[in-house]
C-alpha cells in the first residue's frame, strides 16, 4: 500500500469514523491480520529531517528537495513533501481463556513506526507518498459492518436448515449441536441466543 492511501484510510476511518480497520503488518509474504487500536503521529522535514511542529514548517517545495533519493518515484503533480512519523498501536494474539468477564485489560497490543512522507499537489491534496523503511504494512481492509462472528457449529446448522426463529420449539437437530459445542468448546450458538435476544425485545 502507499502512503497515501494509508494515511487517508488511517486518519479518516479511526480518527474521523472512530471504526478500526485489518492490515497485513507485515511487508513481505507471510500475512498476519491485525486490527489497529489507535495512531498518533508528528511531521519533520523530509529535506532535513527535523522534527516540526506545523505542517507548513514540515513542508519542502519539488525545487527546494535537493535530498531526494526518491525523486524517480515520485508523482508527476507533486509540488511539496512533507515527512510523517506514525506510531501506530495493533491488536496482537493472546493465549485463550475461560475468563467469566473480558475487558481490554485482557487485550495484548504492540506498538510500531512508521516513517514516511506525503507528496501534495498544488492545492496541497495527497496524491502520492513514499515509505522510508521496508518494514510497513502491506495491505489493509475493513470488515464489512454486518458481519459477526459464528461459530463453526453455527455455520454446519445454517447450511443444512433453514433458520429458526424462536417462535417453535428448538428442533433436535440443533439441541444436539448446541449441547456439544457448549460441553466440547464452552461456546453458545448464535444462531440460537439471536432469535431469543430479538423476541426478548418485542
Amino acid at each position: 500500500i502507499n502512503p497515501c492511501d494509508w494515511h487517508i484510510a488511517v486518519v479518516n476511518q479511526i480518527g474521523i469514523a472512530h471504526r478500526s480497520l485489518i492490515m497485513d503488518a507485515t511487508y513481505d509474504y507471510q500475512v498476519w491480520n491485525q486490527p489497529i487500536l489507535a495512531y498518533t503521529f508528528t511531521f519533520f522535514n523530509p529535506q532535513t529531517g527535523a522534527k516540526a511542529e506545523t505542517l507548513s514548517e514540515a513542508m519542502v517545495n519539488r525545487q527546494q528537495f535537493s535530498h531526494d533519493r526518491l525523486k524517480n518515484f515520485r508523482a508527476p503533480e507533486s509540488k511539496n513533501f512533507v515527512g510523517v512519523v506514525m506510531e501506530l498501536s495493533y491488536i496482537v494474539e493472546t493465549m485463550p481463556s475461560h475468563n467469566e468477564l473480558d475487558g481490554p485489560e485482557n487485550d495484548a497490543y504492540t506498538t510500531v513506526t512508521y516513517m514516511y512522507d506525503l507528496e501534495l499537489d498544488e492545492k496541497g491534496k495527497i496524491i502520492g507518498g513514499e515509505w522510508y523503511q521496508n518494514q510497513h504494512p502491506d495491505f489493509m481492509w475493513v470488515p464489512d459492518i454486518t458481519a459477526k462472528a459464528v461459530t463453526y457449529s453455527d455455520q454446519f446448522i445454517m447450511s443444512r436448515s433453514p433458520a429458526w426463529d424462536g417462535q417453535v420449539a428448538l428442533p433436535k437437530f440443533w439441541s444436539d449441536i448446541a449441547k456439544a459445542t457448549a460441553n466440547q468448546q464452552g461456546l453458545v450458538l448464535g444462531t440460537i441466543i439471536e432469535p431469543l435476544i430479538s423476541r426478548s425485545k418485542k
